[in-house]
């Protein structure tokens, strides 16, 4: 089954244009975007998001055409979770209550929130950090893992990570790489924004380079990019 699916995707952002005649992404792939800076990379996962509409063409995600309506388009959303290039935290909340926050949203339970918190954050090793009264004080890689976590937890069908590697150390790199392989084992579909250098390529199942607004090409597991 495919979990998305783009056809004749037109996206114009001032003077460049994001043109996709044609795009799948398999359901359970770790499916990479790649392409130099301007290359129309984050536009396109902001549209796979459903954070913004195309001017022509259209989507379906897990079968189900994206609507136009706002609140229809907002219930379809809660099968993504989607994790930006910035790391925005809450400064004012506890490592916990960022991690927290989307399922408190959701009105899960206090038991299941903790339980789902809990398993996160022994992942992300961000055990030893939950208790802190605000996200303030902690390391590059620490608030990125505690974004990803926020991101990790929600129970989406399809995760869409922007950059997720940008700026941490090797160990938080490895953990969140490590993350990222459990949610695929678990079925998940992943979207994943890279330029390539770092080592989350190597999880790729398939994907895409993009350059200047178009597929340049696509890849599947075993090609040579």
């Amino acid at each position: 089954m495919t979990a998305l699916l783009l056809r004749q995707i037109v996206r114009r952002c001032g003077s460049f244009t994001l043109i996709i005649p044609h795009l799948e992404v398999p359901r359970g792939a770790i499916f990479g975007i790649m392409g130099p800076n301007g290359a129309g990379k984050t536009t396109l996962l902001s549209l796979m998001g459903l954070l913004d509409l195309p001017e022509e063409g259209e989507m379906t995600l897990f079968g189900e055409k994206v609507s136009a309506n706002k609140k229809k388009r907002l219930v379809q959303r809660r099968r993504i979770g989607f994790l930006t290039q910035e790391t925005v935290l809450f400064p004012s909340r506890s490592v916990e209550e960022n991690i927290a926050y989307g399922l408190q949203v959701r009105n899960f339970s206090s038991d299941e929130i903790r339980n789902a918190v809990g398993s996160v954050a022994e992942m992300l090793h961000l055990s030893p950090v939950m208790k802190k009264r605000t996200v303030e004080g902690l390391s590059g890689g620490e608030a990125r893992r505690v974004a990803f976590a926020r991101v990790m937890v929600l129970p989406a069908d399809l995760y869409l990570l922007d950059e997720p590697l940008a700026g941490v150390d090797r160990e938080s790199g490895d953990l969140i790489a490590a993350a990222v392989a459990s949610l695929s084992s678990a079925g998940k579909t992943v979207g994943i924004v890279s330029h390539g250098e770092d080592r989350i390529v190597t999880l790729f199942t398939n994907g895409i380079v993009l350059e200047g607004g178009a597929i340049r090409e696509q890849f599947s597991k075993g090609e040579t990019l």
